[in-house]
């Protein structure tokens, strides 16, 4: 009986912590989703998200497409300051490539546009990529290996 019960609390523990990274931060993501589509998400840039941006958001190291928006209102593709058409582009073939499965990593500098970052967030919550769980967010702080 006491074996069952061990295995009951195994399980549940294991369960818990499948729903936390690396530090048990489960809830604090979730409080950074809510804070995020009130634009009150301190690592995520303090802008909203405009409405059906779902992005991934994750306090760890994400290899993929870096995109960052600086204080100063640039817009950089893995390190490459772009235009809002070339963003966009950039974007396009990211989705439309079949075989691409790396994501659009998002970084957003603290006192960044918003209006700026609105419409990256836009643009990629448009291209379809959130919906399948390619659009992340991570930190201003934490340096992605990025795709060329």
């Amino acid at each position: 009986m006491s074996s069952n019960l061990s295995l009951i609390v195994l399980a549940g523990v294991l369960l818990l912590l499948a729903g936390c990274d690396s530090k048990g931060n489960s809830a604090t993501l979730n409080q950074e989703n809510r804070m995020l589509a009130h634009g009150e998400a301190p690592h995520f840039g303090n802008c909203t998200g405009p409405d059906g941006y779902f992005p991934v958001l994750s306090y760890r190291f994400v290899s993929g497409f870096s995109v960052r928006v600086g204080r100063d209102g640039v817009v950089s593709w893995n390190g490459i300051r772009v235009d809002d058409p070339t963003f966009r582009e950039f974007v396009r073939r990211a989705r439309q490539n079949p075989d691409q499965t790396a994501p659009v990593v998002l970084q957003t500098s603290n006192g960044a546009d918003c209006a700026v970052v609105t419409s990256v967030r836009r643009t990629l919550a448009d291209s379809g990529l959130c919906s399948v769980a390619r659009c992340v967010e991570i930190p201003w702080e934490l340096h992605p290996i990025t795709y060329h």
